[in-house]
């Protein structure tokens, strides 16, 4: 029967109908790229000029709801708090009208008009509130109508029952419309990167497309270009090159045919070295070669080689065997493979029974590593092959990790013909890594924790302090007010036990004082260069009446610049420099020698005094908050001044101690670190 006959289409045809379809491609490509990118800009621009800005607004909103509340509750309890009063005037006058004004013209932009009515009605709340502050600073205008009682507590009551819970109820519809803005940023973000990611696969296909034509018109032109009228010159240049071929031509008699037996002659007696080559590469070092002549270079050059190889290949077993690593080589038109003799100890099998067949290699992997270790194969065949690891399960039941590494080896037409690599048992690393992983997760949880219950201690202290100095005022305000109206109209004891709760009171307001400044330590503060020296000559010109008194003497060596906080520096050198007045001994004048010694990571300052000293057993207790060796009848103080001078120790990276024997005078010691920068310094104030 006669072959169907095919359309024919030329050479030059395919070839532009290819190019045709790649500038298809790219147009199509082109096309949906600049759709998507004008579809992200929107989206873009909608984040960047709405949303964000009403967000930043909103938050400003709540700021606003915050500090309006502050202020008006200090305008009532603190009297002579003129900043706060200021504040709040400012607030009502500028900051509220002109954040009003800002949201008012970035509402008509928004898409939900629920929000954009809450919104307004929280506007609509708020400046009723307004009223009620207002109404408050009326009452409480003049410094004189804080002395009326009944004025004052009408205005407290003001405070607890309508400004607080009003507020509270303000700001949780405020809240509701930013979760609503946050909510619908990250609407848009997540439809940004969508849009991104889908034009990303997009252009991926397409080179993977480009790439594929490519290929094939390489492997196409290949095949059409070479003709039968140059066979005998295209075998003798592949024998040049290494391959071994006979000329597929009809033996003749004339000076061709002769050329062709000559040249299928040649191909014999190379393929003959080639075929003894190979046996050696497959380490079967025994197999029978004889050089062709005594002048054969080549064939003594090959069996040189063979004994060089064996020599070699000894020494490559015994040091694959010392770094536990094995290698291996595989045909891929066959799927044979051939391994080393380490890879056989690894993966434990024995080779009189082995195979040595790749679905035989698979079958060794772990049933949870089959897929992705044949993905990334498969993906090594056509890309630039990438190293992996993977679980194996020896022929003795031992499950193992191992890395593989894989290098790839073409044929003549460009594809995958071997491959190569080694493997390299990893068990006991992995086992390690897994170990400093659980260490490090355990290490950053408990880090995580320790730093969220400083920030909660901080603001409990904070709060708490801030919170208690409002009933502490009116107890004290009240008591002033019996004392005044009817001392001397009560019996003695009525009056001793007012005295007494005047003086309770007074202690009680500086204790909270003191736990005030000991929680803001390190916050909200500049961080910069101090020079050491100008902080002494500040310290000792405010302490000068205390050290005068006291006929103190200061020796002051020469000290150097540091990193730090000025405030916090100075309140440590002047606690130090009070504790050592405070702590002096009778009759004998204060003598205190202030000093630095440099080091190589950090500065060490002694603070030494010729006072009445510490006992060993007391050392480490002198640093914790309200911690005293002595009553208040003999020294006076909360307890406290030495807890904040660890504590600025501490936010400058160093740390605190004394040595100090009773009666023979105390050295304070403490460090501060040269190097340290400001994230350092920020993360030093979180922990504290």
């Amino acid at each position: 029967m006669k072959k169907k006959s095919r359309i024919s289409i030329s050479v030059k045809q395919r070839i532009y109908l290819s190019f045709s379809v790649l500038v298809l491609l790219f147009v199509v490509n082109g096309i949906i790229t600049i759709v998507t990118l004008n579809s992200n800009k929107k989206l873009s621009n909608n984040i960047s000029a709405v949303i964000e800005p009403s967000l930043q607004s909103i938050e400003d909103f709540e700021n606003i709801l915050v500090n309006s509340k502050m202020y008006t509750t200090n305008w009532v309890f603190l009297r002579s708090n003129q900043n706060d009063k200021d504040a709040l005037l400012k607030l009502h006058n500028t900051a509220y009208p002109k954040l009003k004004a800002k949201l008012n013209s970035l509402i008509p932009d928004w898409d939900n008009r629920s929000m954009a009515d809450s919104l307004q009605q929280v506007f609509v709340n708020f400046e009723q509130l307004l009223l009620v502050e207002k109404k408050l600073m009326a009452s409480l205008k003049k410094f004189e109508d804080y002395d009326d009682p009944v004025i004052k507590l009408e205005a407290e009551a003001i405070v607890e029952d309508e400004l607080l819970p009003r507020t509270s109820a303000l700001m949780n519809a405020l809240g509701k419309v930013a979760s609503f803005e946050r909510e619908l940023r990250t609407q848009n973000n997540n439809s940004l990167e969508h849009s991104s990611m889908t034009l990303r696969t997009l252009i991926s296909v397409l080179a993977f497309i480009i790439v594929g034509i490519g290929i094939f018109l390489s492997l196409y032109m290949s095949k059409a270009i070479i003709s039968p009228i140059n066979k005998i010159r295209h075998i003798v240049n592949d024998l040049g090159k290494g391959i071994i071929r006979k000329v597929d031509h009809k033996v003749s008699t004339d000076e061709i045919g002769s050329m062709v037996l000559s040249v299928n002659n040649l191909s014999e007696k190379l393929q003959a070295m080639a075929t003894f080559a190979s046996e050696i590469g497959q380490k079967n070092f025994n197999t029978y070669f004889e050089p062709l002549s005594a002048d054969d270079s080549l064939g003594i050059a090959l069996v040189a080689m063979r004994d060089n190889i064996k020599l070699s290949d000894a020494k490559l077993n015994d040091a694959q065997h010392i770094a536990r690593i094995g290698s291996w080589e595989r045909d891929i038109k066959t799927n044979k493979m051939t391994l080393s003799d380490e890879m056989l100890n690894i993966i434990e099998v024995d080779p009189s029974t082995f195979d040595f067949h790749f679905s035989s290699i698979i079958k060794l992997m772990h049933p949870d590593d089959v897929e992705h270790a044949m993905t990334i194969n498969r993906e090594n065949l056509y890309m630039e092959p990438v190293p992996y690891e993977c679980r194996i399960i020896t022929a003795k039941g031992v499950i193992k990790y191992v890395f593989v590494e894989t290098k790839i080896v073409l044929g003549a037409l460009g594809e995958p013909e071997k491959t190569f690599g080694i493997i390299q048992d990893i068990t006991k690393r992995k086992a390690d890594e897994e170990l400093l992983r659980q260490s490090e997760a355990s290490l950053e949880i408990n880090n995580k924790e320790l730093l969220q219950k400083n920030k909660e201690l901080e603001q409990f202290a904070y709060v708490a302090s801030h919170d208690l100095q409002e009933p502490l005022r009116t107890t004290s305000s009240f008591v002033q007010l019996l004392q005044r109206k009817y001392r001397g109209r009560l019996d003695d004891n009525a009056d001793k036990y007012l005295t007494y709760i005047m003086n309770a009171s007074d202690r009680m307001q500086v204790l909270i004082k003191d736990l005030l400044d000991y929680s803001l330590i390190g916050s909200k503060k500049t961080f910069k260069k101090i020079d050491c020296n100008s902080i002494l000559q500040e310290v000792q010109a405010d302490l000068g009446t205390a050290i005068a008194e006291a006929h103190a003497e200061i020796i002051v060596e020469e000290l150097p610049l540091i990193n730090g906080y000025n405030s916090e520096i100075k309140q440590l050198f002047q606690n130090l420099i009070m504790n050592a007045v405070k702590f002096r001994k009778k009759d004998v004048s204060p003598q205190i020698k202030i000093a630095s010694l440099k080091n190589d990571d950090y500065w060490e300052f002694t603070v030494k005094d010729n006072g009445i000293g510490i006992d060993e057993q007391h050392k480490d207790r002198i640093f914790l908050i309200f911690q005293r060796l002595h009553t208040r009848t003999v020294y006076e103080g909360s307890g406290i001044g030495l807890s904040h001078c660890k504590k600025i120790v501490e936010l400058h990276g160093g740390r605190i101690w004394i040595e100090s024997k009773p009666g023979e005078g105390t050295t304070f010691h403490f460090t501060i670190h040269k190097k340290i920068g400001l994230e350092r310094a920020k993360e030093l104030s979180i922990a504290c």
